[in-house]
């Protein structure tokens, strides 16, 4: 039997959770409108053959939720660096400092919306709130409680 008492952050989680389980409706953007936002809000150049294809493409197939919405369909990754200029160079100053400066890599795929960020956890975060939820991911209550979150961060 498990004795772990329940912290002041599960609580509260369970709570914002059952709060707004009932209230979000599907609102997923799709891949392209992503790459867009991304396009419009970010100074970035597409890569074309890149390693970062086959990472995410791994992590899909990987992540049974993901493997699921592809329905058997080959994965299509559009893979993004953003450069350290403009608006970049707020993403970089973001960056965790527990490593040197790493670029920016965004990988985007068009059927299930999949987001993979490397280097920027504050551009994961914009990402995932601008993209939004589909009926399974409002299943999933740390989706949920993510997606809550990065909502009220970015203020969408």
């Amino acid at each position: 039997m498990n004795m772990e008492q329940a912290t002041k952050e599960m609580i509260e989680s369970k709570e914002i959770y059952n709060k707004y389980k009932d209230k979000i409706k599907p609102n997923k953007k799709s891949g392209i409108d992503i790459i867009r936002y991304l396009e419009n809000n970010y100074p970035v150049v597409e890569l074309k053959n890149n390693d970062l294809e086959q990472d995410i493409t791994f992590n899909i197939k990987s992540n049974k939720f993901y493997s699921n919405k592809l329905s058997g369909e080959k994965p299509i990754i559009k893979v993004f660096k953003v450069n350290n200029i403009g608006n970049g160079k707020k993403l970089y100053s973001k960056q965790e400092k527990v490593v040197d400066e790493k670029t920016i890599m965004v990988g985007i795929e068009l059927q299930t919306s999949f987001i993979f960020v490397e280097g920027s956890n504050y551009l994961y975060e914009e990402l995932m709130a601008y993209t939004g939820l589909d009926e399974e991911d409002i299943k999933d209550s740390y989706l949920l409680l993510q997606y809550i979150k990065y909502k009220e961060k970015f203020k969408m």
